[in-house]
């Protein structure tokens, strides 16, 4: 930060004056870019945790960049002179990036377009509009192991024209994370169901079994197992134990309970409901027809 000038105050002084003025003033008179985060007075122990994670989160974002800057915490801030943009709005645009959520760009960046365009949004919140954005993309790009696109080279065009490119850039960037995501969902997703295949023999074999190898959550596991399958955890699971059940049945000379323990069950009363539930009859039913 040596080449910067960071401020990180309260939205009002003691008295409850508003800074506004002095954002102005220190824009208008810095040689160097001013990056300044607001929020409200935080008072008492219990609010050290909440002001502790803001001024992180500020510093954080200076070193992304020496762009004067201004980022609001509290979502109900308004200036009387022009609109400011909460904090929350340039992060969401962050994390949908990261998504690959091309539709939730848009969105997002129409809401920034009308801003701009809006008769009493000053000159000096511009400029902070668009620095947050540049901000943001670059967050996205950072996570991601992108670069950066050059801002300074379209920094005298218009306003509506830089957002136009940086809603550009941003299509560009979402494209390229989605694929990349959707590669390594079909990778995680061959990886997972080759383990389910190798171990669904095991009468203890679980979801937590799956979580664990993986180092995954077991929600995020049983969420993803459904989307890359249409199928929940233990729908799969039951129908790779019946597939391989039918086989045995078939195909050796393996009684009832041989099977049932073959493919995972430890009661045999379990294997026999959930054979019923998947073929419509009963083992020893099917073994006498095969």
């Amino acid at each position: 930060l040596r080449d910067s000038l960071l401020f990180i105050l309260p939205e009002q002084d003691e008295a409850g004056r508003p800074l506004s003025l002095l954002f102005d003033a220190l824009f208008r008179a810095a040689e160097k870019p001013v990056f300044m985060a607001v929020s409200a007075v935080h008072r008492g122990v219990g609010e050290l945790p909440r002001a502790l994670e803001e001024t992180e989160c500020a510093l954080f974002r200076a070193r992304l960049g020496v762009r004067s800057a201004l980022i609001y915490f509290e979502p109900g801030m308004l200036d009387s002179r022009g609109p400011v943009v909460p904090f929350q709005r340039y992060t969401q645009l962050t994390v949908c990036l990261l998504k690959g959520d091309m539709a939730t760009l848009h969105e997002s960046m129409d809401s920034f377009r009308q801003l701009l365009q809006e008769k009493n949004t000053r000159p000096e919140w511009v400029a902070c509009i668009l620095g947050n954005l540049r901000t943001a993309l670059d967050e996205a790009a950072d996570c991601q192991g992108e670069a950066r696109m050059d801002w300074e080279a379209h920094a005298q065009k218009s306003p509506l024209l830089q957002l136009n490119l940086m809603e550009q850039w941003g299509v560009e960037l979402c494209g390229r994370i989605a694929r990349r995501q959707g590669e390594q969902a079909g990778e995680r997703t061959r990886l997972i169901l080759r383990f389910i295949e190798e171990n669904y023999t095991d009468s203890s074999f679980c979801l937590t079994t799956v979580a664990d190898e993986f180092k995954l959550s077991e929600k995020y596991l049983s969420r993803f197992i459904k989307e890359q399958t249409g199928k929940n955890f233990s729908t799969h699971v039951e129908e790779v134990r019946m597939q391989r059940a039918q086989e045995l049945l078939a195909q050796t000379d393996l009684t009832v309970d041989d099977v049932a323990r073959a493919v995972g069950y430890e009661y045999l009363n379990t294997f026999y409901k959930a054979f019923k539930r998947y073929f419509g009859c009963v083992p020893n039913n099917f073994k006498q027809t095969t």
